[in-house]
């Protein structure tokens, strides 16, 4: 479908003039860098199964539009991209294709009157030029209008994004493998939406968070949703076909980066997160950055990191997840948005000395049902009691040595590439252990409350949806949870706290809320104005 156009601000030359979603353009004019942004085709707009760029047909609105005036010169018509991967349209039909790299030519006559051109682009950042030239009866070139096009970056979200709909997958395998309570309490929450995905049909795989990670590309007169499948799983094992399934609409891409014979833990998209809007030395990043953490085999596959780096605008950083069994940033840290705070949002923490605060303000004797696994469809940490944690051998030491040598300097790390200090830190509490020895690395003791899905849906409050503890005795409700109380007092007002029964499908599977959970939002700032000056000619 055809937009208003702005007007021409000024003389146009009798040859031509060209109206496109910047504006209107003659020649001798200069469109700025980035030039005209446009969604690249990685969308199935028909839903046939088959990615749009491929069917060489105009198809659905990722093209980016210009309506070309043909007065009383013939034109000539140059359209090259250096990379390939690029067409111009005309009404309908391919006038130009550019699918190798180099440039095509083409004479229009005068008298053409208005002609509708559409360029399509297949590649991420992918770039083409269309120079368009008034010729007259001499062969003599008049003044040249030169449009340089440039494809969306693939954004990753941030949390300071508007929530759109959550997903996370419902078990019920018996009474000994279910999350009834979570999904109820989401369902209830959130309600059309969210969205439970039957775990039956997909192996039990809860991680829905690390199988997919969310994305947005846009344009001026195109959106498209996009989904990363993670290389942990193909061949249709587990969430793979998940994308497929729910997610491949008609403004849906979907891609993988990776072979998947090579995963490791640092390939699931736990491990791939992305921080709000900050300013770095001086340098704006209103679309966030990147960040993702580094195991001892590495950090996410190497194809997957290098379209990260491509992108730009969000550019990465790492930090060491090594010294945990799992590998994920989502483990320790995240970000929360808060209108009141400084650049908007908070850096949430996981700190075991707020964790003992809380515990040695509590009677030794408070009994901890769930923790003990004495009720008979949860395992536990066999811990009967507050003083059992209190009292565990060699945990004190354990989680001093963790922040001493991980978490604190991952945090000055991550504040310090997000140009933020202390000021922007909320710590709460957060215990980890070695289940398998020192070896295996670490994992969350205290059910990982740091380890968190935001829900925060345009023109309403913010949700935190966070791990139970569970500091309390049998048939003793949340209200009366001493470590759910003290979470919610470190709390900004403008946050609810919503804590969730995660015990054993997930935080005894190695994991918290986050991990199976996630989360589509929609975007704010337009990249090719906030943030065309961190793109590279």
């Amino acid at each position: 479908m055809l937009l208003a156009f702005a007007a021409c601000d000024k003389e146009v030359p009798p040859s031509f003039s060209v109206a496109t979603p910047l504006g209107a353009f003659a020649g001798g004019d200069t469109v700025a860098a980035p030039g005209v942004p446009l969604t690249a085709d990685m969308d199935d707009d028909d839903r046939d199964g088959v990615i749009d760029w491929e069917q060489r047909a105009a198809i659905g609105n990722d093209q980016a539009i210009l309506l070309l005036s043909v007065k009383d010169k013939p034109l000539r018509l140059t359209f090259s991209s250096e990379a390939g991967g690029a067409r111009l349209w005309r009404n309908g039909e391919v006038l130009l294709d550019a699918e190798a790299a180099g440039e095509v030519t083409v004479e229009m006559i005068a008298g053409t009157r208005e002609v509708s051109l559409g360029v399509q682009l297949r590649d991420l950042l992918g770039e083409a030029t269309l120079t368009i030239v008034d010729v007259d009866e001499e062969g003599v070139e008049g003044e040249p209008l030169v449009i340089p096009f440039r494809a969306a970056p693939l954004l990753i979200n941030h949390h300071l994004l508007p929530a759109t709909h959550l997903w996370a997958m419902s078990v019920s395998s018996g009474d000994s493998y279910e999350n009834k309570s979570m999904v109820s309490a989401l369902s209830d929450a959130l309600g059309d939406d969210f969205t439970p995905i039957p775990g039956s049909s997909y192996g039990y795989d809860v991680w829905v968070q690390d199988e997919l990670e969310f994305a947005t590309m846009s344009a001026p007169e195109s959106f498209m949703d996009f989904v990363i499948d993670s290389i942990r799983s193909g061949g249709g094992r587990g969430l793979d076909d998940v994308p497929e399934d729910f997610m491949e609409d008609a403004d849906f891409g979907r891609a993988t980066w990776g072979d998947g014979t090579r995963a490791s833990s640092q390939d699931s998209f736990g491990n791939l997160e992305c921080s709000p809007p900050v300013t770095v030395d001086g340098v704006e990043y209103p679309l966030g950055r990147v960040y993702y953490g580094i195991g001892p085999t590495g950090g996410p596959v190497k194809e997957l990191r290098d379209m990260l780096d491509a992108q730009q605008v969000q550019r990465p950083f790492s930090l060491d997840t090594s010294w945990l069994i799992v590998g994920h940033v989502d483990e320790f840290i995240s970000t929360i948005p808060d209108p009141a705070a400084p650049n908007g949002f908070w850096v949430i923490v996981s700190d075991a000395n707020v964790a003992w605060d809380v515990l040695e303000s509590l009677d030794p004797n408070t009994e901890l049902a769930r923790w003990s696994g004495r009720e008979a469809r949860y395992e536990g940490h066999d811990m009967d009691t507050v003083g059992d944690i209190l009292n565990e051998p060699g945990l004190r030491e354990l989680n001093e040595d963790i922040a001493a040598d991980h978490v604190e300097p991952n945090l000055e790390l991550f504040l310090t590439e997000l140009g933020l200090s202390e000021d922007n830190v909320i710590r709460i509490p957060g215990l980890f252990y070695e289940p398998w020895g020192r070896s295996y690395g670490a994992v969350a003791l205290l059910p990982g409350m740091a380890n968190l899905t935001v829900w925060n849906p345009e023109g309403e409050g913010v949700k935190l949806f966070m791990a139970d503890p569970f500091i309390r005795g049998e048939d003793v409700d949340q209200s009366a949870d001493p470590m759910i109380a003290a979470v919610r007092a470190l709390m900004p007002p403008s946050v609810e706290a919503v804590f969730l029964d995660d015990w054993f499908v997930y935080h005894m599977g190695l994991g918290e809320v986050h991990c199976g959970t996630n989360v589509t939002r929609a975007p704010l700032a337009n990249w090719w104005t906030a943030g065309a000056h961190l793109l590279q000619d």
